[in-house]
């Protein structure tokens, strides 16, 4: 990043239990004197706020060009009187929209028009730099597979004796370079409620800090606005429109959460509130119950809303045994890492039968074959969604069976209870292949490898609503140049990352931004399974295991070399 000429202060905020207070320093060499504030987070992290300078007489337009810059990282810091604004023309203010997606930059160079003469009445300046990611109006995150070089021009023109303002620009919107971002945004998980009320889905997104709010009260603001484009209406929330938070606060051993109006006692769902206050602010409360007050009093009657530490921070289970196929035959773990027993039947098709998926209650086992998807229940094997060319089942968390079919982009569901099948379209993904898919525990969220008309692949996530599976998004996207294979997906447990398999690496993906960070190197591994710190992957007659403490995979079990071996643990 380049230098910025414009002084920049930073207020050192110290987050404490009672009262937080932040002194500014200079950053530059201009005498600067200090100041206090009284914002902070007094539950949260410490946020150093920026306070760029006003444009100078002096300044020539590469300064000028960098002091709005430094502004514009600051903009939502102040108030009315924004600072941007002395930089900027009449017509220039007009022009700028500061609402809209945000282009994140690894670095910003401000480069003069070289013919320009230092009296110039007009002149130019181009910012360049590498894009590297996009911040969607709602706080998606979208990382650029690759760097994306930009150049955006500015015009500049002399305002009487206050020398250079800007005047126009070719890209009127919010340029923030990475340290910008790191600086002024929190990646945050956010809750909201699966359409049958039975599960809380997390929301990835980016928090803006704010300088009249401790970080957990922007997590509530935020929460409040619903969740965001990557949800949808696959979600519910329990917070009404017109809702706003009044404060969080630590008060003794509790943490209390102020929500002002919006409720009403027809429309209050405590249980859905609670566990939405909880989950979202459980990295803030860190064990401590939460209370809930609506306009400074306990919610429409005499006793208090309280969300008990131990609601949100339950375990997830994470000892499941593992399993595997191999050659139509079933296998589960016995004791940890050591020994398998063949379960039930082998599948009919034998060596043919491909992608074992386990069902929620451990009951049922479901195979992919050439003529559909085959499911064993109590020993017994039996078709039960009867097509050709099926993408490998996968059971949700609500325990029915699904698979996709590419010839009409269309999901197919299996219910155990029913009986009965379902198709649920994906429109988006007309046109393209999906390779596979892999549902999140929390039953919305969903991961598919897809490959578009050029033969492009690309990992996307989704999420499943009651009528459709859309909301789709690329987290990552094979490399134009020695592209790598990507032949399978697995949820991290907590459902903030994924595990990309290719054909030589696997990588970790996060949700909400940042390039994929490899795991370990992979050779001739055909699928992969994820449960906890449980990592196994499945090749040509073996399956491996994760150990984590030489980041090295040792043989867990062996099958009948040549044959694939595919490890799964239960949805």
């Amino acid at each position: 990043m380049s230098k910025r000429l414009a002084t920049l202060v930073v207020a050192a905020c110290v987050a404490s239990t009672g009262a937080s207070g932040c002194s500014v320093i200079s950053l530059s060499s201009a005498p600067t004197a200090p100041v206090l504030s009284d914002h902070g987070d007094t539950l949260g992290e410490p946020f150093h706020q920026l306070i760029p300078s006003s444009p100078q007489p002096t300044w020539d337009s590469k300064q000028v060009v960098e002091g709005m810059q430094a502004a514009m990282a600051v903009f939502d810091d102040e108030g009315i009187d924004k600072t941007l604004w002395k930089y900027l023309t009449a017509e220039a203010r007009k022009e700028w929209k500061p609402d809209g997606s945000i282009a994140v930059l690894d670095w910003v160079k401000a480069v003069p028009d070289p013919e320009a003469k230092p009296n110039d009445a007009e002149t130019t300046v181009t910012l360049t730099g590498n894009q590297i990611a996009e911040i969607k109006p709602d706080g998606r995150s979208v990382q650029l597979t690759d760097p994306l070089p930009v150049s955006h021009r500015i015009t500049l023109k002399r305002v009487g004796q206050d020398g250079y303002r800007v005047s126009g620009f070719d890209h009127p919107r919010m340029l923030l370079t990475a340290a910008d971002v790191e600086r002024s945004y929190k990646n945050a998980r956010l809750f909201y409620v699966s359409p049958d009320g039975s599960r809380m889905v997390g929301d990835l997104v980016k928090v803006r800090r704010k300088v009249d709010q401790n970080l957990a009260e922007s997590y509530v603001s935020r929460l409040l606005k619903g969740p965001s484009d990557a949800l949808g209406k696959a979600v519910n929330s329990s917070l009404p429109v017109g809702a706003r938070v009044g404060y969080v606060e630590l008060r003794g051993d509790r943490v209390a959460v102020n929500l002002v109006g919006g409720f009403s006692p027809g429309t209050l769902r405590t249980s859905e509130l609670s566990d939405q206050l909880g989950f979202t602010l459980k990295e803030f409360a860190r064990g401590l119950d939460i209370e809930v007050l609506h306009n400074g009093e306990p919610f429409f009657g005499s006793a208090s809303l309280v969300v008990r530490a131990a609601e949100y921070n339950a375990p997830q289970s994470s000892n499941w045994p593992a399993y595997y196929l191999s050659a139509g035959q079933v296998y589960q773990e016995t004791e940890p890492g050591k020994d398998f027993q063949a379960i039930g039947e082998p599948a009919p098709q034998g060596a043919a039968a491909s992608n074992l998926a386990i069902s929620p209650d451990r009951q049922h086992f479901a195979v992919l074959a050439s003529d559909g998807v085959w499911m064993q229940e109590n020993g017994t094997w039996r078709p039960v969604i009867p097509q050709a060319d099926l993408r490998a089942p996968v059971w949700r968390s609500d325990g029915t069976l699904w698979t996709y079919d590419n010839s009409r982009s269309m999901f197919l569901r299996f219910d155990p209870v029913s009986q009965q099948r379902q198709e649920i379209p994906a429109p988006l993904l007309k046109g393209s292949t999906v390779h596979k898919f892999a549902f999140a525990r929390d039953g919305v969220r969903v991961a598919l490898i897809v490959r578009d008309v050029v033969g492009r692949q690309s990992l996307q996530v989704g999420a499943v609503s009651p009528t459709e599976v859309g909301n789709l998004q690329k987290l990552d996207e094979a490399k134009e140049k020695d592209p790598e294979e990507f032949r399978d997906i697995a949820w991290e447990v907590g459902g903030e990352s994924l595990f990309l398999l290719t054909d030589a690496v696997i990588y970790r993906v996060s949700l909400i931004g940042g390039s994929p960070k490899p795991e370990i190197q992979v050779k001739n591994a055909e699928s992969i399974a994820v449960q906890g710190p449980r990592l196994l992957v499945g090749s040509k007659s073996s399956v491996l295991t994760l150990n984590v403490s030489n980041q090295k995979l040792d043989n867990l079990a062996d099958g009948q070399e040549p044959l694939s071996i595919y490890p799964a643990f239960p949805a």
